[in-house]
């Protein structure tokens, strides 16, 4: 693993974290860490997506966890035209998954 790569994980990691909106309550399972490493996204990208999270943990009525920010990332990959690959998505690919 290079430096720039590390760089790269520890910044998004940090951006994650900042983004998360505060008032949010997140679930203790949520993996900062599988996010950064997995997805490359701009800031504005990982806002738009911590911001979906919360609004769909909310209409549940539930913390905000892996679910809702994996599916968030989903949408935003999409509005983006990028694949949901589940080499990228990994363990969580099959809740972004279209029926």
């Amino acid at each position: 693993m290079s430096d720039a790569y590390r760089s790269a994980c520890a910044t998004g990691r940090r951006l994650w974290s900042a983004l998360l909106p505060a008032q949010a309550p997140i679930d203790e399972g949520v993996d900062l860490g599988f996010l950064s490493e997995r997805f490359e996204l701009t800031g504005g990208a990982i806002r738009n997506c911590s911001v979906c999270a919360a609004v769909l943990a909310a209409d549940e009525g539930v913390p905000v966890g892996m679910v809702h920010l994996v599916r968030a990332v989903a949408l935003e990959f999409s509005k983006l035209g990028r694949l949901t690959l589940e080499a990228d998505f990994d363990r969580f690919h099959e809740l972004v998954r279209t029926p």
